[in-house]
């Protein structure tokens, strides 16, 4: 996703396509409440056959950006498909109703999910 927003949207945005910027890279730079620091785009292992489960958003959220949202939800997309990719075992959710917090927004697909993916593992 740091690729991906330093790409689309160049340091010298102004309004809602700068502020989405600075946000996006403040929380790859620790501010986010696990204080996490990303310094780039790290290339992702295989995790084989554990299962996964991807539950993206039905609410366009980014595309609220009228410049910019558009290619911000194409590579979001791209990048739930890389996740998928992710395990030999994994499917694709929708949560209709939701935006970017799931967990918040519509928390039963998310529990759902959660359930179907221990039972797997488990099994």
């Amino acid at each position: 996703m740091i690729d991906d927003i330093t790409d689309l949207i160049p340091e010298s945005a102004i309004g809602a396509g700068a502020e989405v910027r600075a946000r996006n890279l403040a929380l790859f730079d620790g501010e986010n409440p696990e204080m996490i620091t990303i310094d780039s785009d790290p290339e992702v292992r295989s995790a084989g056959g554990i299962p996964v489960e991807v539950i993206q958003h039905g609410v366009r959220h980014l595309g609220e950006f009228a410049e910019y949202g558009d290619d911000l939800e194409r590579v979001w997309t791209e990048g739930q498909e890389k996740w998928r990719e992710v395990s030999d075992d994994s499917r694709p959710a929708t949560a209709e109703d939701s935006g970017h917090h799931i967990h918040v927004d519509r928390p039963e697909p998310a529990v759902e999910a959660i359930r179907r993916v221990t039972d797997q593992a488990a099994a």
